[in-house]
């Protein structure tokens, strides 16, 4: 691989990334839904990889999900706001399988340890800083902004 950002392809490094750390120990576990933030940005692929889900799947219960209130006291007073596909009673993600990547990685790259330590190795620095900033060249906006683009196209 090249030594610019700009030379990597962003499928093959997130490919190349995706071998180096294993999602098994991630599978059913709900330790860091703290981290669910609400304004995660994503790419215009993983939005729609999203919406197209949401459509695929029971759209009833995901709809309840979305509209829970999902502020978290933080303490006096200081509220949190956490991800609008957070299921609140379960504290399990109601898209998991096409989570946006930000979320995948979760626990598997140095700045982002496992709060529990369930994983055993993070994908090497390497690897892991050639594809946050490949992702970084993608437009990313958050779902809501994605979402909102989207309604403004409908009109």
């Amino acid at each position: 691989m090249c030594s610019k950002t700009a030379d990597y392809n962003w499928e093959t490094v997130k490919t190349e990334f995706l071998k180096e750390i294993d999602l098994k120990p991630c599978d059913g576990c709900d330790s860091c839904y703290l981290r669910c933030d609400r304004d995660i940005p994503m790419t215009r692929e993983e939005f729609l990889n999203i919406r197209f889900y949401i459509q695929c799947e029971c759209h009833d219960d995901i709809c309840e999900i979305v509209c829970e209130d999902k502020r978290v006291d933080m303490g006096d007073g200081v509220y949190y706001q956490l991800c609008r596909f957070l299921d609140m009673k379960t504290h399990k993600c109601a898209v998991y399988p096409v989570r946006p990547l930000v979320c995948r990685i979760m626990g598997h790259v140095e700045w982002m340890p496992c709060p529990i330590d369930r994983i055993s190795r993070t994908a090497p620095a390497k690897i892991s800083l050639i594809l946050m900033k490949t992702y970084a060249l993608n437009e990313r906006k958050t779902y809501e902004e994605w979402e909102s683009m989207e309604n403004t196209h409908d009109r």
